[in-house]
């Protein structure tokens, strides 16, 4: 499926372009957005590096990771990155950030809901996953506004800055969602 445009109500979901990597450079590179990411602080380069790989894989046939700008509904400005990595059994990977000056004011419920919507909607799928570091109570409060359910904690999943970290799991069925306030409320994903 491509191009990917998603419109919630506040924030629109669309594909990387390569004119992109300034702004996303300017949000992974920053390390307050990043600190409790698995990722860590990213360079230009790796944002650079990023953006190629979202663009060589946009249009492969099966499409397996979909990798999204996230701007403001009224403005083509990059505020945020987002991302679904299918799976095996209609099961994906999903995340998403926002620049630090965009946090606080319910732009990443709209942008993770619309991503919802079309995880389960436009794609199918049956399950959504994703993996959280204890120390980003932000995330966690937000995934779990978004519907999703605790499933324990993985032990030195990540080795980042230095350090194993332990990531949280959190998962969201699709029978889960389709009554949850937060989803399809005014949204029109299109593809």
């Amino acid at each position: 499926m491509y191009p990917v445009r998603i419109v919630g109500v506040r924030t629109v979901l669309r594909e990387l372009r390569s004119d992109d990597v300034e702004a996303l450079a300017s949000i992974l590179g920053d390390d307050s957005v990043t600190r409790p990411l698995a990722i860590g602080t990213q360079t230009r380069k790796e944002s650079e590096a990023l953006v190629a790989r979202a663009l060589e894989r946009a249009t492969l046939v099966p499409r397996s990771d979909y990798h999204l700008a996230v701007t403001g509904r009224d403005e083509d400005t990059v505020i945020g990155y987002a991302s679904i990595r299918l799976k095996e059994s209609w099961s994906a990977k999903f995340t998403f950030v926002l620049s630090a000056d965009r946090h606080g004011n319910g732009l990443a419920t709209d942008a993770g809901a619309a991503l919802i919507d079309f995880a389960f909607g436009d794609l199918g799928l049956h399950r959504l996953a994703a993996t959280l570091s204890p120390d980003n109570a932000a995330a966690i409060a937000l995934v779990t506004k978004l519907g999703g359910t605790y499933e324990g904690r993985v032990r030195h999943h990540r080795y980042t800055r230095g350090t194993w970290r332990d990531s949280l799991l959190f998962s969201l069925l699709a029978h889960e969602w389709t009554g949850h306030p937060a989803a399809q409320g005014g949204r029109r994903p299109s593809a």
